[in-house]
């Protein structure tokens, strides 16, 4: 799979499939603000929650986010999801890495 994973093939990973991710990822380091260790992948109607953000450069061009959050203080991770999304997809094609 080349380097040109899209906005739309971003937003189709699922919740399970991000889950999975951070899990694989080793991800579950404890909570930098308050050293709790459960975080929760936030969700919109049981969708993943995406947030785009809008570069200040070029308002034609972003960046997508999947917020990660502790449990106790709410403390946000964000992760890039086209980064997660190409290696999940890269997965599927035999190409861990996306390339």
């Amino acid at each position: 799979m080349s380097d040109d994973v899209s906005y739309d093939d971003a937003i189709k990973i699922s919740f399970d499939q991000a889950n999975d991710y951070l899990k694989r990822m080793r991800c579950n380091r404890p909570c930098e603000a308050c050293g709790y260790e459960d975080f929760k992948i936030e969700t919109d109607g049981g969708d993943v929650a995406y947030i785009p953000i809008i570069l200040a450069k070029d308002d034609n061009l972003g960046l997508l986010y999947m917020p990660v959050s502790c449990l106790r203080c709410g403390n946000t991770r964000f992760i890039n999801a086209i980064s997660m999304a190409r290696t999940i997809l890269g997965e599927h094609t035999g190409d861990e890495h996306g390339e």
